[in-house]
């Protein structure tokens, strides 16, 4: 009887995810998430490696984060990619079981700017450039909303571009994002006179954010769980990150930002 039950809830989970679609979804953040088709970023190859081994279809779209979170949860999409422990808590998703990347809170300037970050009250002599629903930590958040006459907060598909032509042109003193979008935007652009300047707390892990509502949510987490794990231990994951320039995370569990 246990094995005829066993049997038919195997059976149901067949039927129920092979030929689905799942839709995702983020704004362009290279190299995790990035607006080509033929190089996605890593975080969506990965999704689509993983899901084609159980007959899923994956259909990804780049939109701003903000309207991303708009449609997860008016149930138009079924994950949100890359993002952070408090955009997991605001917008009531559920956590990937595992860690797909990292980031820190870093800072760049033109090569001939002297600013090297080394805490908070720094940034009231500077133009700061930000990005539209990002998260940055309870210090930095409070610094933005306590300061918006020097904030310029880019939105729309590639925010990081619009930011960081901003800088180049003398309208931003200082940009702020992570190492690894800021220095594979401005290798992919040959930009050489962009410099880091410092960051902000520490390294902290990135998640898969889920659509709380899916019904084979925890199908959904063990294919991935289990895929990641199959990728990293034989070496297809390593090969991935290198065609994007980067090297493995090492980080298990959140990690809190520091004070300034």
């Amino acid at each position: 009887m246990l094995r005829h039950v066993l049997l038919s809830a195997l059976c149901f989970v067949a039927f129920s995810t092979e030929g689905r679609t799942l839709k995702i979804a983020s704004d362009d953040w290279c190299p995790y998430i990035c607006d080509n088709q033929e190089k996605p970023g890593y975080v969506v190859e990965i999704i689509k490696r993983v899901m084609a081994k159980h007959h899923i279809n994956v259909q990804f779209e780049v939109m701003p984060l903000g309207r991303a979170f708009v449609e997860v949860e008016n149930n138009r999409l079924d994950m949100v990619l890359a993002l952070t422990e408090v955009h997991i808590k605001e917008h009531a998703l559920i956590a990937s079981d595992v860690v797909i990347g990292d980031y820190a809170n870093d800072f760049f300037v033109l090569s001939d700017n002297p600013f090297r970050f080394k805490n908070i009250d720094q940034l009231k002599n500077e133009r700061l450039g930000v990005i539209e629903s990002y998260e940055y930590g309870a210090y930095l958040d409070a610094f933005i909303r306590l300061h918006p006459e020097q904030i310029h907060i880019a939105h729309g598909r590639a925010p990081l571009q619009q930011n960081i032509n901003m800088l180049l042109k003398g309208r931003l003193s200082v940009v702020l994002d992570t190492k690894n979008t800021v220095q594979f935007f401005l290798h992919q652009q040959g930009i050489s006179n962009v410099l880091y300047a410092g960051t902000q707390g520490r390294t902290a892990p990135l998640y898969i954010g889920f659509n709380p509502q899916l019904t084979d949510l925890p199908v959904l987490q063990q294919y991935l769980s289990k895929g990641l794990d199959e990728l990293r231990t034989t070496s297809q994951l390593k090969q991935m990150l290198q065609g994007y320039g980067i090297s493995y995370w090492q980080l298990a569990e959140p990690v809190t930002l520091q004070a300034p």
